[in-house]
This record gives structure tokens, C-alpha cells and sequence, in this order.
């Protein structure tokens, strides 16, 4: 006799890690980015329309020789492949033995300085399987409305409005509080920004494109 079942499916995966060498980077990578600021006062060019005031790099940032820089890298690399391995664990555990080893690529890499008032409108990436958020300087009042990085329901486009639907439908959006040293993964396709910034002391954040691929 057949038994009823309910699935739960494509459960979406939002990562949070701390970094644990976060003071002995912070200030040499403020450092840095003032420096870089300073040899490329515009930035980026073709700033992304969703970008409201602030400044924005290149999207290189991962070839720029720093050691601080170096060492963020690293620790972005461990956390996307261990975000990658937790979300594909059912996939990993069926493959042949010896389990094969992955590689990291960081696709882009950039920081953005935010001025008082700076935020950035909601947007997708492209080209990669993991998207993150690094929270270098926060700057002041780190509450969950001031500068924080939130999240879009996916099912926000065909949302039912009947109670039958409620679940889809309620909730709003996933905020998360910015705090130093903190590092957000989550897959390219989700929708996020960050509310606007009301604090006087710049806040500076890192962000970043990967992929993960079998090893040949």
C-alpha cells in the first residue's frame, strides 16, 4: 500500500562565519583599501545602478599582493568549500571512494567603503555557485536596520495570498546584523542588498564571487 509523504525540497543555505584572525587583520587591511582608494579615486567604472553612496573597487581584488589580503583570501576559501561540502553532502556521500578533493576559485573579488546614507538595492550575481559578504570596519550603531545585509524570499514573484499559502508568503525578508569579522555565503540566485547606512564612521565590507569544481 502506497504511504502518503510530504518532500521538503531545494532547502536554501545561508552561511555565518566568524573569522578568528580578524584583529590581527582589520586595521592593515583599512590601510590598504584607503591607499587603494587614493590611487583609484573613482573606482570601478560603470558603478552598478543598484550601488547608492558609497565607493566601490574593482573586481579584482584577490591579485593584489597583501598579506592581510592573503589571509582573508585563505579564510574565504575554507569557508566556501565547507559551504559547498555541507550543501552537497547527500552528493559527495555517493560518490566512488576515495572521495575526490575541490578547488576554490575566488571569480571576483571587491570592497565597498559605505558614506553615510550608502546602500545597495537588491540584485543577483552570475557566474558562480557562492556569493559573500565580509564585514571589515562596521563603523557605528550595528543594529539589524542600520546597514544591514538582508535577503528576498524566493518566492517573493508568485507569492499565494490565500492562509493555504501563508508559509510562502509571510515571514519578509531574512536580515542579518553586521558584525566584525563576520562572513554571509549564500548561492548566487538569491536576491540581497544592504539597508542604507546612517552612521558617521565609514562601513567597510568585502564581497565575493567563487565557484567549486572537482579537482582533476
Amino acid at each position: 500500500m502506497n504511504k502518503n509523504q510530504i518532500y521538503s525540497l531545494w532547502p536554501i543555505y545561508i552561511g555565518e562565519f566568524y573569522n578568528p584572525e580578524h584583529q590581527e587583520i582589520k586595521d592593515d587591511l583599512i590601510n590598504f583599501f584607503s591607499e587603494y582608494e587614493k590611487k583609484n579615486p573613482k573606482g570601478r567604472e560603470g558603478l552598478n545602478k543598484e550601488n547608492i553612496n558609497l565607493y566601490e573597487s574593482k573586481y579584482d581584488l584577490h591579485h593584489e599582493k597583501n598579506e592581510s589580503l592573503s589571509k582573508l583570501f585563505n579564510f574565504f576559501a575554507k569557508c566556501f568549500l565547507g559551504m559547498s561540502n555541507s550543501a552537497n553532502k547527500k552528493f559527495i556521500s555517493e560518490m566512488k571512494e576515495p572521495k575526490p578533493n575541490f578547488d576554490v576559485k575566488i571569480n571576483n573579488s571587491w570592497f565597498i567603503k559605505y558614506n553615510t546614507n550608502g546602500s545597495v538595492l537588491p540584485h543577483d550575481h552570475g557566474r558562480c555557485s557562492w556569493c559573500c559578504v565580509y564585514y571589515v570596519q562596521i563603523g557605528e550603531d550595528a543594529t539589524n536596520e542600520n546597514g544591514s545585509t538582508y535577503f528576498l524570499r524566493p518566492y517573493q514573484r508568485r507569492s499565494p495570498e490565500d492562509f493555504g499559502g501563508k508559509f510562502y508568503s509571510s515571514g519578509g525578508n531574512a536580515t542579518f546584523k553586521a558584525v566584525e569579522g563576520k562572513m554571509l555565503i549564500w548561492p548566487n540566485f538569491i536576491l540581497h542588498g544592504s539597508n542604507p547606512y546612517k552612521g558617521e564612521k565609514n562601513r567597510i565590507i568585502v564581497s565575493a564571487n567563487a565557484s567549486v569544481d572537482i579537482r582533476n
